[in-house]
């Protein structure tokens, strides 16, 4: 009998593990000593090389303080897509922007970096003005 294949469903739910994981600070090795299993094998759930059975995600689900659902929301498989948000949620460099985003009070401050990225995605034309921060925000 061979080896089932992990599916884009299996890595999707490996990415937001690791996303959940990342968010709130906890190490592939905390989370495994967690579950009784070594990092490694954390790294096979997030990389979607091992598939997780469901006793397996309810205890992750537990350990990570999220609804089970959290794993099977409405957002489909990214079959690997790395310009989808989980994709790039899977990034050192996102969580550190969104960390050091959250921490801005201002939320004209905030609409400015917001107003800055778009303009630079967008090779410097102006950005999208319809991210032009209104009157009472």
């Amino acid at each position: 009998m061979t080896k089932k294949k992990p599916s884009a469903r299996d890595e999707e739910i490996g990415r937001r593990i690791r996303a959940r994981r990342a968010s709130i600070g906890m190490s592939q090795s905390v989370l495994g000593e967690k579950l009784g299993v070594t990092f490694q094998q954390v790294q096979k759930y997030e990389k979607g090389i091992n598939r997780i059975g469901s006793g397996r995600l309810e205890e992750l689900a537990r350990v990570l303080n999220v609804p089970i659902t959290f794993f099977y929301d409405e957002v489909e498989p990214n079959e690997g897509d790395p310009n989808s948000i989980l994709g790039l949620a899977n990034t050192v460099q996102a969580f550190r922007l969104l960390k050091a985003f959250s921490t801005i009070e201002s939320s004209d401050t905030r609409q400015a970096i917001v107003n800055l990225v778009v303009q630079i995605a967008s090779g410097g034309t102006g950005g999208d003005k319809t991210l032009q921060p209104s009157k009472g925000t």
